[in-house]
C-alpha cells in the first residue's frame, strides 16, 4: 500500500510599500527577512488538512486445486475506505499572519493543500470470470464497494437407465421377468419388492420375503405375461393356487381356461369347523371309530385268506365283487325300515357324513348306497380313475400288452 508523500509548504508574505524586497528571477517574492533578522518574532500555527487515500487492488484470487482439479477463479472482496484527513501544524511568521488579516489569505498559502485525488473506478467483473453457473453479486454502501461470488452449482445427476429384465432368487434359482410386466401389476408382492428397493437396486438380484417352490414359481410368471396360468398335469393345481395367494395375485385367476379362486383355504376352514362341531356333540365318537376301524381291518384280512380257493358269494356285495374282479367292500348298515341301525351313534345324515370323512382322512375310500356306507381300499386301476386327487384327468393308458407278455 503506497502512502502519499507529505507536500512541502512554502509561506510567502508580501512586504509593505515602504520596504523593497528582493525578488527572485521568476518574479516570486522571497521570504520576508524580518523572520530572519528578528528571531523573537511571534509565530502563528496554521492547520493544514492533508487527505490520505487508501485503496486496494481489485483482483481475482484463483481457487486452490482439489484432487488435481482446478476450480474457477472467485472474486475477492475489496473495500475502498473513505479518505482520512490528517491535520499538520505549520508555523508562519507574524508578518504573514498580519498580511492574511489585511488582505486575506494569499494564494501562496494554499499551496500546502494538495488537490483531491480522484479514485479510478474499479473494473467491472465479467460474469464469465466465474466458472460454471456461479453468479457475481455487487453491493455498495457508504464505506466501500463489496463484490461477492456465489458458489458453483453441482452438476445434476442423471437418473440411471431402467433395466429391461429383473432377476429374482427363488429357492436358489434365478428367474428373469420383464420390468414393465411387474410394474404393470402394482398390487402383487413382486411389484412391492421392486418399489422397496427403488431404482438404484434394479440391477441386482432380488429376494422374495416368502418361500415359494421354484418349479411352481416358473408357472406363476405366466400370469404376469398373459394373465393366465398353464399348469401341466404333473403339478397339483391346489399347490399352485396356494403359491399364487402367497405372491398376492388376484383372488380369482384363470387356470387352464377355467376360473379358479386362490382363497381355497377359506372353504376348508369352514368345513373343518363343521366337522369339529359334529364331533364335539358326539359322545363316545373316538371309541366308536376305533371299533369300526378294527372291523374294517378284520374284513379285508378275511378277503386275503379266502383267496386261495374259489368260494361261493355269501351276499350281494361279494357277488358284485366277483363279477367286477374287485375286492369286496366293507358294508356298514346305516338305515333300515325300522329307522337308524345304531341310533346311539349314527342318528343323522351329518354324523354319517362326518364318519365317512374321518375314514377318508385315514386313507379309505367311502361311498354311500341307499342305506349303507361302503368302504373300500385305495387300490384302483388307472382306467377306473375318473379324476385324480390333484384335479387332473388321468394320463392315457400305455400300449396294450399281448397275452402271456409281462411289462417290466
Amino acid at each position: 500500500m503506497a502512502e502519499a508523500k507529505r507536500p512541502k509548504v512554502t509561506l510567502i508574505a508580501k512586504s509593505d510599500s515602504g520596504r523593497s524586497e528582493p525578488k527572485a528571477g521568476d518574479g516570486r517574492l522571497r521570504p520576508a527577512p524580518a523572520s530572519r533578522q528578528d528571531p523573537k518574532a511571534p509565530t502563528v500555527a496554521v492547520d493544514v488538512e492533508i487527505e490520505k487515500v487508501v485503496t486496494t487492488v481489485d483482483r481475482l484470487r484463483p481457487a486452490p486445486a482439489v484432487n488435481g482439479v482446478t476450480k474457477s477463479a472467485t472474486a475477492v472482496t475489496r473495500t475502498v475506505p473513505t479518505p482520512q484527513k490528517t491535520k499538520v501544524g505549520v508555523k508562519r511568521t507574524a508578518a504573514a499572519a498580519g498580511l492574511a488579516e489585511r488582505k486575506g489569505a494569499s494564494n501562496a498559502l494554499k499551496v500546502g493543500v494538495p488537490p483531491r485525488l480522484e479514485l479510478p473506478k474499479p473494473p467491472a467483473v465479467p460474469v464469465s470470470a466465474a466458472a460454471g453457473n456461479s453468479a457475481a453479486t455487487r453491493s455498495s454502501d457508504s464505506n466501500g464497494v463489496t463484490i461477492t461470488a456465489a458458489p458453483a452449482r453441482a452438476p445434476v445427476r442423471q437418473k440411471p437407465a431402467e433395466p429391461a429384465l429383473l432377476s429374482f432368487n427363488v429357492g436358489g434359482q434365478i428367474f428373469h421377468v420383464s420390468t414393465k410386466a411387474v410394474k404393470a401389476k402394482p398390487e402383487t408382492l413382486l411389484a412391492r419388492v421392486l418399489a422397496k428397493v427403488g431404482d438404484g437396486g434394479l440391477d441386482r438380484v432380488l429376494h422374495l420375503p416368502v418361500d415359494v417352490c421354484p418349479d411352481r414359481f416358473r408357472i406363476l410368471l405366466d400370469w404376469f405375461r398373459y394373465e393366465e396360468l398353464f399348469v401341466p398335469s404333473t403339478v397339483p393345481i391346489e399347490a399352485v393356487l396356494r403359491d399364487a395367494a402367497r405372491l398376492e395375485l388376484p383372488a380369482e385367476i384363470v387356470v387352464n381356461g377355467t376360473a379358479r379362486s386362490t382363497r381355497t383355504t377359506r372353504a376348508k376352514t369352514v368345513g373343518q369347523n363343521v366337522v369339529l362341531g359334529v364331533v364335539q356333540r358326539w359322545p363316545g365318537f373316538n371309541s366308536f371309530l376305533s371299533q369300526l376301524l378294527a372291523q374294517i381291518e378284520k374284513h379285508f384280512q378275511a378277503v386275503g385268506s379266502r383267496s386261495v380257493a374259489h368260494a361261493d358269494a355269501q351276499d350281494d356285495e361279494a357277488a358284485a365283487a366277483d363279477e367286477a374282479f374287485d375286492f369286496p367292500r366293507f358294508v356298514l348298515p346305516l338305515f333300515r325300515d325300522e329307522g337308524w341301525v345304531a341310533p346311539t351313534h349314527i342318528c343323522s345324515s351329518a354324523r354319517a357324513r362326518v364318519l365317512a370323512l374321518k375314514l377318508e382322512e385315514l386313507g379309505y375310500l367311502c361311498e354311500f348306497s341307499d342305506a349303507d356306507l361302503l368302504v373300500s381300499l385305495p387300490l384302483k386301476l388307472r382306467c377306473e380313475l375318473v379324476v385324480t386327487p390333484g384335479g387332473h384327468e388321468p394320463p392315457p393308458p400305455g400300449p396294450p400288452v399281448a397275452e402271456g407278455e409281462l411289462k417290466e
